[in-house]
């Protein structure tokens, strides 16, 4: 008897030995020492005024769309110079009343380090489940408009601060063409809901979206993720391994396809999805990267999808794209696989003149890295690089190529949680919240996983996924937003002490779309040369801070050579630490090469 009690709880210690093997540890990543030094974050939410929660209108009925937003955007809609923050919020589903209304949030940059939340009366508190922003200055009037996906219909939001904007004492403004922008003291923003007349709503469920001028001619157009046919009313019942109501997978939905619209110039859009042949495929389309991915002077899109190949939409120059995703090699996994995609971003992370592509995916599958082999191919470098074995346990979402420490390389950071609500039970192996991570840029083709290292905010777990990365105090390092489904939002400030340097540019065009978007700038520092292009979306649900920010390490001053999407060249030099305008003169006037000393 003795013997068979030591054989019982020898059986009971090996089970909870077993359960314990299978349970995360808690607290994210472990932290150490400050005088590690490296990339650093500060989250610096509480103090800037930001109070902003997601919520997903879950009511426990486990409707798939509960585990696919939140959204952010890095913009500054009222042209001070001073980055401002939006969020997406959702709303109720059958099952869930709300508390309070529930409204997106915009809020204002004060320039003192803390923001006013000025929603209401914007003309952004309007009740949709909404998911993905897609900022761009679609009528070329200098203001940035606002083009909001969401469940069941997106909405575009005409930008009229400053014009017909509603001042803070309720007042509207006058309207005049010269209007030099509004003063956030005394006038509060307001956008105007356009999507009826501009025709750009989309049925089902639509997630990043991107503006671009596809067709060069001066007009910003929009592409559109969608993801499936869905609607809650005919959303299925699944069961997970226990037999309990769970979140169905993805592949029992059908997909659908992606959407185009052109800009016609008056204030009206045509949809050529089929005719540019983007609409000819399906998938399930979550992350959009914009990018001259050939190098012949057009605007290529590259989107992540769920379970469904991944799409390479190589710009044709006659108004259709061609799909190369296969032939590419970035429509599979390395193994022949459609992963799980959702976020992606491209940069010229190699210093080699190609844009590569970043693509997050879902838990035991890598953080996908495609080298741009500059001949219409990709090679996928994640584990070889460092990205790989870092992100495997990750359910990955929100991703950015950045230059963090300013040392002319760029970093990345990604945004991490489950779909899965009851992922710690099951466990799983990072769990339902998750720590985020920053992967350095060692700069001879490798990363380095820095995340423990980048502050005590990287030991905390969240259920994150838009990301958008923007520079609110304008000291010239790169700060981040993150959007946390059925939580709150996060402002991380870079603390990262650096004695590096910087340039910023601002690029406005003329003859090009205002935006400048698909303007490639290579900056020329200590021999070193990087490539950036001004682009709308990446990332997830997200947009960012259209400034181009060039970290040039130790170099004293630097050269930027630019090519406007019309084809004109310019040279310009540039001091270190300094923003700089550039405005492209007239494309008929310019075409050829300016130096500007």
């Amino acid at each position: 008897m003795k013997r068979l009690c030591i054989l019982v709880v020898a059986c009971v210690a090996a089970l909870a030995a077993a359960r314990l093997a299978i349970t995360r540890p808690a607290g994210g990543h472990p932290e150490p020492s400050p005088a590690a030094g490296g990339i650093r974050f500060t989250d610096v939410t509480d103090a800037t005024g930001i109070r902003f929660t997601h919520c997903n209108g879950g009511s426990g009925a486990h409707f798939y769309v509960e585990t696919m937003s939140a959204g952010c955007a890095v913009l500054d809609y009222d042209g001070d110079g001073w980055q401002d923050a939006l969020l997406t919020q959702g709303a109720a589903l059958p099952g869930f009343t709300a508390a309070k209304p529930l409204r997106s949030a915009l809020y204002r940059n004060n320039r003192d380090g803390t923001f006013t939340d000025v929603t209401k009366g914007s003309g952004l508190d309007t009740s949709m489940y909404a998911m993905g922003i897609a900022v761009g200055d679609y009528d070329n009037d200098g203001r940035p408009d606002i083009y909001i996906t969401a469940l069941g219909g997106n909405r575009l939001f005409h930008n009229e601060s400053g014009s017909m904007g509603r001042g803070v004492d309720g007042s509207v403004a006058a309207d005049s063409p010269n209007s030099p922008g509004p003063n956030p003291k005394t006038q509060a923003p307001f956008f105007r809901d356009v999507t009826a007349r501009a025709r750009v709503s989309a049925k089902d469920m639509s997630t990043s979206a991107a503006w671009l001028d596809y067709d060069g001619d001066g007009k910003l157009d929009l592409f559109v993720c969608r993801y499936m046919d869905y609607d809650v009313k005919t959303n299925p019942r699944c069961k997970d391994f226990r037999q309990r109501d769970a979140y169905c997978s993805p592949n029992v939905y059908p997909g659908t396809q992606c959407m185009l619209f052109r800009n016609n110039g008056d204030g009206t859009f045509s949809d050529l999805s089929k005719k540019s042949g983007i609409g000819t495929q399906t998938g399930r389309s979550l992350g959009i990267a914009c990018a001259d991915f050939n190098r012949d002077g057009l605007t290529d899109i590259f989107v992540a999808n769920d379970l469904s190949p991944n799409y390479l939409f190589i710009n044709k120059g006659n108004g259709t794209f061609s799909e190369q995703g296969a032939m590419a090699g970035v429509a599979y996994g390395e193994a022949g696989i459609a992963r799980a995609g959702m976020g992606t971003d491209a940069a010229d992370y190699h210093h080699d003149g190609q844009f590569g592509v970043l693509v997050t995916n879902f838990e035991n599958e890598p953080a996908a890295l495609y080298r741009n082999n500059g001949d219409g191919s990709f090679t996928e470098e994640s584990f070889p690089s460092g990205v790989g074995n870092p992100t495997l346990e990750y359910l990955k979402w929100g991703c950015k190529f950045t230059d963090f420490d300013l040392d002319g390389w760029q970093d990345i950071f990604i945004a991490n949680g489950h779909v899965d609500d009851r992922a710690d039970e099951n466990g799983k192996p990072q769990g339902y919240s998750q720590a985020c991570q920053v992967l350095r840029n060692d700069g001879n083709g490798a990363f380095s996983d820095v995340s423990g290292g980048s502050g005590p905010f990287f030991t905390q777990e969240q259920v994150a996924r838009g990301l958008a990365v923007g520079d609110f105090n304008n000291d010239g390092k790169p700060d981040v937003l993150i959007a946390s489904n059925n939580g709150r939002a996060i402002l991380l400030s870079n603390s990262t002490q650096t004695s590096n340097h910087w340039v910023r540019l601002t690029m406005v065009g003329n003859g090009c779309n205002r935006d400048a978007l698909g303007t490639l700038v290579t900056v020329n520092a200590n021999a070193a040369k990087e490539m950036q292009t001004v682009h709308s979306g990446g990332s997830y649900l997200s947009d960012h801070d259209r400034r181009l920010l060039f970290g040039i390490g130790t170099a004293r001053s630097a050269r930027a050579d630019v090519r406007w999407p019309c084809g004109a060249l310019e040279s310009l030099d540039i001091s270190m630490d300094t923003s700089v305008v550039v405005k492209e003169k007239d494309c008929k006037l310019a075409i050829g090469k300016v130096v500007r000393k």
